[in-house]
């Protein structure tokens, strides 16, 4: 099982030959071979029983094609893995040799807990080799190669799938299925470390594969889209898991203008969009619709702001100005920056990406709503320092608390110092501008760090960030900044775009 998903992985890895008829005829046998694992993420064949007569002590089973004489201990720990891991009986015999022949890489570890090993190894293989299909270039791609993609992978079903096993496939769950007693498939402290790595490498490789196909969802778009507000709409007002982030963090991107452009139900994922961020009651948390209702009204604008209107929009009634003063209200930019950026589960580049362009976009379709914002936030603080004083005259109850201060800003008063968490409280615009800040800190600045080796994602986030902290230097944002300055003049007052953080200017 192993040796053979380490071969397809390198397979797929290496593979450019697309123009090659012949080559693409034996790369498609390869994928024949695994379909079913590809289609059906972490689980195995039904194959469990079909061989386990041949699993005997002195027993003869073919493996890899060479005949192989089973001894009692390979048989018991074979039989071990295939009813722990819901396993075909002779590819829990083929995972054994494995784990004999890697011992030479695994000091310390005994041939089963190796094994153990190359059971979430192949797994892990087998969603990275789904990943690197789903990112080739469907541009260069023939239609048989992009035809299967869309058929295997690009649906609500797949989505869905991934989901489940992103919420139960946990280092947790599969450590307690290790230690159960007749089993003891967990050993010390160097065996846990590899489990867990390769455990959180699935779980990482799934949360791209998501990403990807939210990227290109084709004609799944509608109900790709509909899946995930089932999600984002329930969840709790409360620290976000890593689940809820991957949906989030996948809607804005589907949603978004550049996808969007390149799908024919368009109009219907926007029409969607609009029903369910309109009825903000039927959310759990309303902050979390203020960012899907930030989202709309930049893909609206963005998509009605191009030069040739493909999705045909205009029948899309809404009133874009509305939506997003209802977004500010619901303290859209206060849920980015606590909520997302500061988020423990937001490390990924295309995390990044997402935040960094829908912020960017505001900052270019929206110049007006956001010199408003700067004005209004005098207001705002004014208020704020009213309901501090009110509360500590009051001398509320030592217990905490949450203060509603005019749909514009909430703050939770904490039982050791009522008074310090009014004082912390921001105004809407300067959430705004933290947004890029906290956004843009990611980028690891220690010198030291920076010598130091990272894992690929580290490579990857830190690419991202300095490209773009670069890129936005493009006709658009230099039209935008001018308009921000001509409206401003307009106004008659002197608008100004950079506010002071700390020793920090945005």
């Amino acid at each position: 099982m192993w040796i053979e998903i380490r071969k397809f992985y390198e397979h797929i890895l290496k593979f450019t030959a697309f123009d090659d008829e012949r080559e693409l005829n034996e790369l498609f046998n390869e994928i024949e071979k695994h379909k079913w694992r590809m289609s059906n993420v972490l689980s195995n064949p039904k194959n469990k029983g079909k061989d386990r007569d041949k699993v005997v002590p002195n027993g003869k089973v073919n493996i890899a094609d060479v005949e192989i004489t089973l001894d009692e201990q390979i048989c018991a720990e074979a039989l071990i893995m295939s009813d722990v891991f819901d396993l075909g009986e002779l590819e829990a015999v083929d995972l054994v040799l494995a784990g004999e022949a890697q011992k030479i890489h695994f000091e310390g570890l005994n041939r089963g807990l190796i094994a153990v090993v190359c059971y979430y190894d192949a797994h892990r293989l087998l969603i990275t080799a789904i990943r690197h299909m789903l990112k080739w270039d469907r541009e260069e791609l023939p239609s048989r190669v992009c035809n299967f993609l869309d058929d295997t992978f690009v649906n609500d079903n797949i989505v869905k799938m991934l989901f489940q096993v992103l919420t139960s496939f946990t280092v947790q769950s599969e450590f307690a299925r290790l230690q159960a007693p007749n089993v003891n498939g967990l050993g010390g402290s160097k065996h846990q470390k590899l489990v867990k790595n390769a455990i959180e490498e699935i779980r990482n490789e799934i949360i791209g594969c998501i990403s990807l196909i939210c990227e290109f969802p084709g004609s799944e778009a509608v109900s790709i889209s509909n899946y995930l507000f089932g999600i984002v709409k329930v969840v709790p007002p409360e620290k976000l898991n890593l689940t809820n982030m991957t949906a989030w963090v996948s809607l804005i991107k589907l949603t978004s203008s550049d996808v969007l452009t390149q799908v024919q139900e368009a109009p219907q994922v926007l029409t969607n969009m609009i029903a369910n961020i309109r009825n903000e009651t039927d959310w759990s948390d309303q902050a979390m619709c203020g960012t899907l209702q930030l989202a709309c009204a930049i893909t609206l604008k963005s998509i009605a702001s191009s030069p040739a209107d493909h999705l045909g929009i205009e029948n899309i009634k809404v009133d874009v100005e509305r939506v997003i003063d209802r977004a500010i209200r619901n303290m859209a930019f206060q849920y980015l920056r606590q909520a997302i950026i500061r988020s423990d589960h937001f490390r990924f580049a295309h995390q990044f990406i997402v935040i960094d362009e829908l912020l960017k976009q505001l900052v270019a379709f929206f110049p007006a709503k956001l010199m408003e914002t700067e004005r209004n936030s005098a207001d705002e603080l004014t208020f704020l320092d009213e309901q501090q004083k009110d509360v500590l005259n009051a001398k509320p109850d030592p217990r905490s608390q949450t203060v509603n201060i005019g749909d514009k800003l909430t703050a939770s008063l904490s039982s050791s110092d009522p008074s310090s968490n009014y004082e912390s409280a921001l105004s809407n615009y300067e959430n705004f501008l933290r947004s890029f800040v906290d956004l843009y800190e990611m980028q690891v600045m220690d010198h030291e760090h920076q010598k130091a080796s990272r894992t690929t994602r580290e490579r990857e986030l830190f690419e991202q960030i300095q490209e773009s902290s670069l890129s936005f230097s493009t006709e658009r944002s230099t039209s935008s900044e001018s308009r921000f300055y001509r409206e401003g003049e307009n106004d008659g007052k002197d608008q100004q775009l950079a506010i002071k953080i700390g020793d920090k200017t945005v």
